[in-house]
């Protein structure tokens, strides 16, 4: 049998041996090593500058990434809004002309109305659009109309409404319509209806939400009026063509309504001009789903604007409810940014929108679709007329 026996060291701790080794195991019942023996230090190790560089730029590289698809996404949510309220106007329209056999009329008493073109080498004359009429101004949008039909009732019956799309005061002498009328008596208030913006009528995507001091009612051009991000189609016959930014020779049509005719604004071959007329009443044109043989689907009913861009964008002003196709769309001037160019109408009385490279149109059958800038011109102006005769649709 093998002899344990305990060891004395140095340092007074006990050890067994087991046996004849020489080895000596503690003993469980050994009291602990005198000696102090310090504990392991444990160090914390941070970054260096370097990993925190790397870091930073790592984590700005994934933003840099991330980001455009968000702002993609937040814009095509945007769009596809901006895509339903051009369709809900589309459709109040027609239900309109359902109901009253026309669309709602468009019309204004202008100091320089177009007159009508006669032959290829007799176009006619544009009408100039008016500017700094302030509240007096005589007319109403074809917008106003369809108040009732976009869940807007209170804002059309504020209004002074002799029969619908007419606004009527009357002086000493005769009847006019003015946009500027308020009779407390009865509750209307005109006055506060153009400066009342309306959702549905506004993109979501633009930047100016409902009002702006850039319009060209108010002489002062600082009044804050309720401006539209959808506009009729007049048509594509207009007193300049644009290439790149550069104005170039009329645009006409051979046939179909107002055939001949620059005038686009007062004469224009589209559903919906500006109407206006030197006279009590205006000129208004009318337009009928039977007035339009090229097809209720291939033609443009509605368009974006850019009230930033143009001065005559206001939603209850027969002036700022319109635009042509006679002009590219998004047009701009070359080295001129656009809200520096707001009171060109030759050249911004045109469809233009903050979508990336496009607009949404409506159409008369009250379908809705996005149409990208590069369109072909022809295919573009084609689809502006009721009556050209184009063999043309939309891409």
């Amino acid at each position: 049998m093998k002899r344990i026996e305990n060891c004395k060291f140095p340092d007074g701790g006990n050890r067994s041996v087991v046996g004849h080794s020489r080895a000596c195991e503690p003993s469980p019942y050994a009291r602990p090593l005198s000696i102090s023996n310090p504990p392991l230090r444990r160090f914390l190790h941070g970054f260096t500058l370097v990993e925190l560089l790397v870091v930073i730029a790592i984590i700005g590289t994934l933003m840099g990434l991330l980001l455009p698809a968000v702002q993609a996404a937040i814009e095509a949510g945007r769009r596809a809004s901006c895509l339903n309220n051009i369709k809900q106007i589309a459709l109040a329209a027609t239900q309109y002309e359902t109901s009253v056999k026309k669309y709602p009329p468009n019309w204004g008493v202008v100091t320089s109305a177009g007159t009508s073109g006669t032959s290829p080498s007799s176009l006619g004359t544009s009408g100039i659009p008016t500017q700094g009429v302030g509240t007096g101004t005589v007319g109403v949008s074809w917008l106003t109309s369809l108040l009732p039909n976009l869940d807007q009732g209170s804002l059309y019956y504020a209004t002074s409404l002799s029969q619908p799309g007419l606004v009527k005061t009357i002086s000493s002498s005769a009847t006019f319509y003015s946009v500027g009328y308020v009779n407390s008596a009865m509750g209307i208030d005109n006055l506060t209806v153009l400066k009342s913006p309306v959702s549905t009528f506004l993109c979501p995507s633009d930047t100016q939400r409902g009002t702006i001091a850039n319009q060209l009612l108010d002489s002062s051009n600082s009044l804050l009026y309720a401006t539209t991000n959808y506009k009729a189609c007049a048509g594509s016959n207009w007193v300049a063509s644009y290439v790149n930014g550069t104005a170039g020779p009329p645009v006409t049509w051979p046939r179909g309504r107002n055939k001949y005719s620059l005038d686009g604004l007062d004469h224009g071959n589209g559903v919906i001009c500006r109407g206006g007329g030197t006279a009590a009443g205006g000129s208004p044109i009318p337009t009928a789903n039977q007035d339009i043989p090229d097809g209720a689907s291939k033609t443009f009913l509605i368009g974006e604007a850019v009230p930033e861009w143009c001065g005559w964008s206001l939603w209850f002003w027969f002036e700022g409810s319109t635009a042509t196709c006679g002009i590219p769309l998004n047009c701009r001037v070359s080295g001129t940014l656009p809200q520096s160019n707001s009171t060109d109408w030759q050249h911004n009385y045109s469809f233009m929108s903050r979508h990336k490279s496009g607009a949404n149109f409506a159409m008369c059958d009250g379908s809705a679709n996005y149409v990208n800038e590069q369109i072909d011109m022809t295919v573009y102006q084609g689809l502006a007329t009721i009556d050209g005769n184009e063999t043309v649709s939309l891409p």
